[in-house]
């Protein structure tokens, strides 16, 4: 966790020196751009309005509620400032609902499993 941090602090430094340049170049980003997972693990109770105006920002409502974020230096200032609240990964594309679903529900049917001469259903 703490090397995704450090790679957010550099990506946010040079690429605000990057921006200043403005390249000439097009190149299409769009096949190979990453988003960040970005999951609410404490609460910003207590906390300055800073912080609550920045979670508000990232579209992070309510504590365990996970939202993506395309990789931007607006992103990573903000999820360094928050770095304490936060769970942070990288994934490469946002799945869909019914994907998010299907990860979340159970599977389907019973198991039996056999103790001794007892028979217990889960």
């Amino acid at each position: 966790m703490r090397t995704l941090f450090i790679q957010l602090r550099r990506f946010v430094s040079t690429s605000a020196a990057a921006s200043a340049r403005a390249t000439a170049s097009t190149s299409d980003t769009s096949t190979s751009t990453s988003f960040y997972k970005v999951t609410l693990k404490r609460s910003t109770i207590g906390l300055a309005s800073t912080y609550r105006a920045a979670t508000r920002t990232l579209r992070l409502n309510r504590l365990h509620q996970t939202v993506y974020h395309p990789i931007s230096p607006t992103a990573a200032g903000l999820i360094l400032k928050l770095k304490e609240l936060l769970k942070v990964e990288i994934v490469k594309r946002v799945p869909t609902r019914e994907e998010e679903r299907a990860e979340r529900s159970p599977p389907k049917g019973y198991r039996v499993v056999k103790k001794g001469r007892q028979e217990t259903l889960f």
